[in-house]
C-alpha cells in the first residue's frame, strides 16, 4: 500500500502567535513568519520553543506551517489535508464504519453549503463532512478547538438531508495515535456539542485516529488508524451550564486595586489567574466577567476594570470543585492572599505569573487534566443523567 505523505522544507522553533493566521518562529537563529492554515487556538501545541515543521509557498508568500511536535510527536495543523487523509482512509478500508464506500464527489454543494466528500457503495449515497481535530490528552480528544458556528451550521444541515432519507456523516480525524476516546468540547463550544448529541440518532458520527512521522523531508502517515469510542454518557453527567472557570488577564502596569470592604491589593504589573465557579448560569457569569461596564459585586469586577486582554478556560464540571482547582493553580503560581476567598478556607483564588500563564507547560498541562485527563474516571461510569446544556 502506498502511503501518505506531505512535504516539508524547514524544521524551526515557534516563538508567537502573531494573529489567528500568522506566526512567528526562529529558523537558524533568526525569525522568519509563517502562514498558520489552522483557526484553532492550539494552546498546547503551539508552545513557544517547540518544534514546527515549514513548506515553502510560491515565491513572495510566507512558507506554511503545516505540523508540529507535542509530546515528541509530530501533529499535523495544516486543516486543508485533512480531506486527503480521510480520502485516504476510506480508500484503504481504514475506517470500518465506512467499509464498501468509495468517494464518488468532492466539495458536493447542498443549499448555500460545501461538503467535503460524496460516497457511495453503488447503491446510495452518503454526504461526509471531515473535520481535523488536534486537541488531545492522554487518552480522550476533543473538538472544536474553538468556537465553531460553521461546524454546527454543518450538522444541522445534515440533520435534515438525513430526515430526507439520504445518509449522512460527520467524520473526526484525530491526529494522534495514542487516543482511544472522542468527544465534542463541551467546556468550549456547548452550542456545537449539543446538536452533536441530538444529531447522533440521525447522522453518522465517527472519529478516527492517526498517527504522523518525519521521514526525509516529508510528514508521513503512519500505515495504521482506528476508530474511536464516543462515551455520550460524559456529556449527560458533565456538560450543563454549570462548573468552573479560569479568567487569564495582564495588568500593563503596577496598579492598587480597591475592592470595597476588602480594601485595597497592590498588584504587579504581569498575569493574573483567577478562578471561579458558577452553580447555573456558567456562560453568562463569565459574558458578565468580560464587560466592561457592570455593577461591583465579585471581588474580580474590581480587578477587571483594571486589566487588558482577558481570556476564559471553562470546565463544565459536576465532579469537580472550585477549592480543587483553586488548589491546583497554587501549585504553580503565586497567591494574591485574601483575594476571591472569602467565602472558604483557601488562601486565595487569585494567582499571579510574570509571564503569560498560556505559554507554562505546567499550566497548559493544568487546563488539559481538568478539562480532558480527569474524565478517564468517568469513561466506564454511565453516570446517572443530569440536565443537559
Amino acid at each position: 500500500m502506498k502511503g501518505l505523505s506531505f512535504p516539508f522544507t524547514h524544521e524551526a522553533t515557534f516563538v508567537s502567535r502573531i494573529n489567528r493566521f500568522k506566526v512567528s518562529c526562529l529558523l537558524d537563529g533568526k525569525e522568519v513568519f509563517a502562514y498558520l492554515p489552522n483557526p484553532g487556538r492550539l494552546w498546547d501545541i503551539l508552545a513557544p520553543g517547540r518544534k514546527v515543521y515549514l513548506a515553502e509557498s510560491p515565491e513572495g508568500s510566507l512558507p506554511t506551517l503545516i505540523a508540529a511536535e507535542k509530546d515528541s510527536l509530530p501533529i499535523l495543523l495544516h486543516t486543508h489535508y485533512t480531506n486527503r487523509v480521510a480520502q485516504f482512509l476510506i480508500d484503504h478500508g481504514l475506517v470500518p464504519s465506512l467499509s464498501g464506500l468509495n468517494v464518488k464527489g468532492k466539495e458536493v454543494r447542498v443549499r448555500d453549503r460545501r461538503f467535503d466528500l460524496l460516497l457511495s457503495d453503488g447503491r446510495e449515497d452518503l454526504i461526509l463532512e471531515v473535520k481535523s481535530c488536534t486537541l488531545f490528552g492522554e487518552r480522550i480528544a476533543l473538538f472544536p478547538d474553538a468556537k465553531t458556528e460553521r461546524g454546527a451550521a454543518h450538522l444541522l444541515l445534515l440533520r435534515e438531508i438525513s430526515k430526507r432519507g439520504m445518509r449522512a456523516g460527520m467524520l473526526f480525524v484525530v491526529h494522534s495515535p495514542k487516543v482511544s476516546f472522542f468527544l465534542p468540547h463541551y467546556h468550549l463550544d456547548a452550542e456545537f456539542s449539543k446538536i452533536l448529541f441530538q444529531a447522533r440518532e440521525s447522522v453518522l458520527i465517527k472519529a478516527v485516529s492517526v498517527g504522523w512521522k518525519v521521514a526525509e523531508r516529508r510528514l508521513e502517515l503512519l500505515p495504521t488508524a482506528k476508530e474511536l469510542e464516543i462515551p455520550w454518557h460524559i456529556l449527560k453527567k458533565e456538560a450543563g451550564d454549570r462548573g468552573l472557570y479560569l479568567l487569564v488577564l495582564r495588568l500593563e502596569s503596577d496598579a492598587v486595586v480597591g475592592v470595597g470592604r476588602k480594601g485595597t491589593f497592590s498588584l504587579r504589573a504581569g498575569y493574573y489567574i483567577y478562578v471561579g465557579s458558577s452553580k447555573r448560569g456558567l456562560e453568562k457569569r463569565v459574558r458578565r466577567h468580560k464587560r466592561r461596564r457592570k455593577r461591583l459585586f465579585w471581588h474580580m469586577d474590581y480587578l477587571s476594570r483594571e486589566a487588558k486582554d482577558m481570556k476564559d478556560i471553562v470546565i463544565r464540571t459536576n465532579s469537580l470543585g472550585e477549592c480543587e482547582l483553586a488548589h491546583l493553580v497554587a501549585s504553580i503560581f503565586s497567591p494574591i492572599l485574601g483575594f476571591g476567598s472569602s467565602d472558604c478556607r483557601c488562601p486565595s483564588h487569585l494567582f499571579f505569573s510574570r509571564d503569560n500563564p498560556l505559554g507554562s507547560e505546567h499550566f497548559l498541562r493544568l487546563i488539559q487534566y481538568v478539562q480532558i485527563d480527569r474524565l478517564d474516571d468517568l469513561l466506564g461510569s454511565n453516570a446517572r443523567n443530569s440536565p443537559l446544556f
